[in-house]
Formats: structure tokens, sequence, C-alpha cells
């Protein structure tokens, strides 16, 4: 089975190449990987080896000749690619998110793709009642003042109009929450905690006293426990200034 990955050098594409590679080491599965980023990777590196890669950027019309041309003999492609900032500039997140996912899918229309697999989002859902349970039948219009989710609901617009004008091919969407892993930490925590991390920081510094001034002839069980207090106030500080 040959499979395509858009945005594969990303969080989720990254643990999808690592599942599929321990698929096929561990169950002999045979499969055929291959990875679409607009920089390539670092290929001797897990999970980067082992794949066919093409540095394209799926939201560049330019690129969309060579992008059905990677597409061509592909029983599925996994569309993953997805911008979540800079968040000023509209126009190139549009570009890639939407324009981008236009693309994909006029690609595996050309290349004949059977299944498509494409990861839209809990976010792509219209409003709905804090105390009501809803389905995936309800609406995936967006949430109007969110940029994310007026992308994603943009992008739920396209695969409709794909698999009603394509029934035969297989169209797949994810709709998840927040997605993370222990790899992705110190990417997810930028984008969390970029502009806040100084307002977990006390103003006032607060420091143990050294062991050769005030700390000279307090037993080393004391002054953990001092240093200790010292650590629970610059953490409940910081708590409040969230």
């Amino acid at each position: 089975m040959r499979i395509v990955i858009t945005g594969a050098t990303g969080h989720v594409g990254s643990a999808l190449l690592k599942r599929l590679q321990a698929a096929h080491s561990e169950e002999g599965a045979d499969l055929q990987l291959v990875g679409i980023a607009r920089r390539d990777p670092d290929q001797d590196a897990p999970p980067y080896r082992d794949v066919e890669w093409h540095g394209l950027d799926i939201g560049d019309p330019r690129d969309q000749a060579a992008l059905a041309k990677a597409f061509t003999g592909a029983d599925a492609v996994v569309h993953l690619a997805w911008l979540i900032q800079p968040n000023h500039d509209r126009e190139l997140l549009r570009r890639t998110n939407v324009a981008g996912t236009a693309h994909v899918l006029a690609a595996a229309r050309t290349a004949g793709v059977r299944h498509v697999v494409c990861a839209s989002s809990v976010g792509a859902y219209s409003p709905a009642p804090k105390n009501q349970r809803t389905k995936e039948s309800w609406p995936a219009g967006g949430i109007k003042g969110s940029h994310y989710s007026v992308d994603k609901a943009a992008q739920e617009r396209l695969l409709d109009g794909f698999a009603k004008e394509n029934p035969d091919v297989v169209v797949a969407r994810l709709r998840p929450g927040l997605t993370f892993s222990a790899e992705a930490g110190s990417e997810v925590g930028r984008y969390f905690l970029g502009r806040v991390l100084a307002r977990l920081i006390p103003r006032k510094t607060l420091v143990a006293p050294a062991a050769d001034s005030e700390g000279a002839g307090i037993p080393g069980s004391e002054r953990r426990r001092r240093r200790g207090r010292l650590l629970a106030r610059a953490g409940e500080a910081g708590r409040r200034r969230i």
C-alpha cells in the first residue's frame, strides 16, 4: 500500500510516520510511505528515513502539478498540513489551510486516489448549547471571530464538495481536539505560553539563602525545607498571575 502524507514533518505527521513504520517492521505490513513538506527533514533520522520525500508547498498553485505527480499510484492520501501561526497573517494562513486543501483535493482527483483522509477539527463545529450533547452530524459552520474555526469550516465545505463530485472516492474526516505528545512539548509550550510565560515568573525575585552566609550552620534538611517553601511561594505567585 502506498500512502502519501501531507504535513509529514509536523507533530501529527511525525507520529503517524512512526506508527506506520512500526506496522511495517513489527507486523510485516507492505507499505510505501511518501512525505510532503515544504522543507525536507533529516532523512537519516527516524521517523523520516525510508520515506520518499517531496519538498512542496501545498498552498502554492505552481506546485500543484508536482503534487499530483507525487500522488500518482497512491492508495490513500492523508492530509495533515495546516498552519496555526502567524496569527496576524491571515492571507498566509488561508493560502496554506484553505487553498492548500483545495490543491490537495484537486491533485488527489487528478491522480485517481481512492481514499482521502483529512484532519479537520472539533473547532469546525458551529456553536451549540452548553447543556446539550451533540453528534458528529452537528453543522460544521465554524465560529465567527476565530480564524482557526472559520478556516476549518471552509475546509469542511471543500470536503463536502469533493465528496459530492467524486462519490467513488472514500473521504474520511478526523475531528480531534488538542493533540499533545512529549516530543512536541517545547513547541506546544511556546504556542500556549509564549506571551504569558513572563507573567508566570514573580516580579519579586525569591532567592534561597546561600550556604556561606545566612545558611551557614543551618542543617541541610532545614535548608532544603526553606528552599521548598520559597519555591512553593514562587509557584503560588505564578498561579495568581495566570
